[in-house]
């Protein structure tokens, strides 16, 4: 699993197949011990526990895939906002530039009537919105200036120059606000299966504690014990020195009451 994901939901996943591997290792030992107790006989148990291992697990799978949609939506996110900063400076240089040009020719007045008097924004959705004033502007007043090397320029032509980047930022914008609004979607998603796992890996880990405890494997039992650092995700498997694994070849007597 990649690291994007970060270090305690990649616990929480650990744990997850700590407390799989668990009742996979020792279903048949201790459903027989608690065959009869409570009115259930071992299949009825043997079902609870099984229960408890498809809950855990569809909870893990639930929280690994919304945790990876969230990496991806933060990584697109990076590249659409380093783009967005790209083009947003394409814009302002290309802008600053044709103020410049006005300003030397024969009608610097021009950037006052077609508004791109005052200070360039840097700001995209600032520089969008100066920029497509003075594009407007430029068409309205349709005039041909003459710059100080004896180039002629008209205002149509100083228009249509920056439409094509203007758009560009104009779309590259939307992208941004449609990519952060999915990536508060991703957020939340994450956070509803953070709190949709811990809340089954407290009440799983809590059930088999107590049915292990019945069937007498106390060890067994202080190895699944739930704490609220793995329920966090502070801790994982490798955290805990004692291994939950135990030599099925070997005959393991309940401890006596």
């Amino acid at each position: 699993m990649s690291n994007k994901i970060g270090k305690p939901i990649q616990n929480q996943l650990d744990t997850t197949r700590e407390v799989v591997a668990s009742i996979d290792t020792h279903i048949d030992l201790v459903t027989p011990k608690l065959d009869g107790w409570a009115g259930q006989n071992e299949g009825q148990w043997r079902a609870v526990m099984q229960g408890c291992r498809g809950e855990l697990s569809g909870a893990a799978d639930q929280l690994r895939d919304a945790a990876t949609k969230l990496a991806e939506e933060r990584s697109d996110d990076a590249r659409h906002l380093e783009e967005r900063d790209h083009l947003n400076g394409v814009l302002y240089d290309n802008t600053v530039n044709i103020k410049s040009a006005i300003d030397g020719s024969s009608r610097p007045q021009l950037l006052e009537e077609t508004g791109l008097d005052g200070v360039t924004p840097r700001n995209a959705k600032n520089l969008l919105e100066y920029t497509g004033r003075a594009i407007r502007g430029l068409e309205t007043v349709d005039a041909r200036l003459e710059s100080p090397l004896g180039f002629e320029f008209s205002t149509p032509e100083v228009a249509e120059r920056l439409k094509p980047e203007h758009q560009a930022l104009s779309d590259k914008l939307e992208v941004v606000a449609r990519e952060y609004r999915e990536l508060e979607t991703a957020l939340l998603r994450r956070d509803q299966a953070i709190e949709r796992w811990t809340t089954t890996y407290q009440a799983v880990a809590s059930i088999l504690e107590q049915l292990y405890t019945i069937a007498g494997f106390e060890e067994l039992a202080g190895r699944i014990r739930p704490t609220a650092r793995r329920a966090r995700g502070v801790d994982g498997p490798q955290d805990t020195d004692a291994d939950d694994v135990v030599d099925t070849d070997v005959d393991v007597e309940p401890v006596e009451a």
